[in-house]
């Protein structure tokens, strides 16, 4: 099912001229900078001299292997069904 919705564009405008919205935008690249500074850094530790990432050193690093016990309660999707 779909619905229709009658926009004004002259709304649209005058929001994205608002003292609120320029504030928020502010703040929105502000934060996408530090954010990808951040992953940039930490990718740049994976880097081959090349410049492509080396996924085996980035797969050990954050996904090291560990000895564990999983415990998988099947019965409780056998009664919950």
């Amino acid at each position: 099912m779909y619905k229709a919705f009658k926009i004004n564009g002259n709304n649209i405008i005058d929001d994205c001229n608002s003292q609120e919205y320029k504030e928020y935008l502010f703040a929105g690249k502000h934060q996408y900078r530090q954010f990808k500074k951040s992953i940039e850094e930490n990718l740049n530790a994976f880097r081959n001299t090349d410049g492509t990432l080396n996924g085996r050193k980035l797969t050990s690093e954050w996904f090291p292997l560990i000895n564990a016990d999983v415990l998988y309660e099947i019965h409780n999707r056998i009664l919950l069904g």
